[in-house]
């Protein structure tokens, strides 16, 4: 899991803002075997070299059978975490 950790207490300190509340937005995305393959193979630091390119395909493809659901989709979740504060 990605995870960047804010400290809140760095908002809490200054004069231009009330302190930070913290809000939660989960998200998912069902995706298709193919959407899987997509979707990873669409990041700009995945190896384009045709072997490292199959071999990473190749456990997408794994992963996909091992966790697809009967529709032969699996899910992707994510919760975004947002710091909201008013100006003073």
């Amino acid at each position: 899991m990605e995870s960047l950790e804010l400290d809140p207490v760095v908002l809490a300190g200054g004069l231009y803002f009330t302190p930070a509340r913290l809000e939660y937005f989960p998200h998912a995305q069902q995706l298709d075997r193919g959407g899987v393959i997509g979707r990873a193979t669409s990041e700009s630091h995945v190896p384009r070299d045709p072997g490292p390119l199959a071999r990473l395909t190749a456990m997408l493809d794994a992963l996909w059978e091992r966790h697809h659901d009967e529709h032969g989709l699996v899910t992707l979740r994510y919760v975004t975490r947002v710091y909201l504060a008013t100006r003073r």
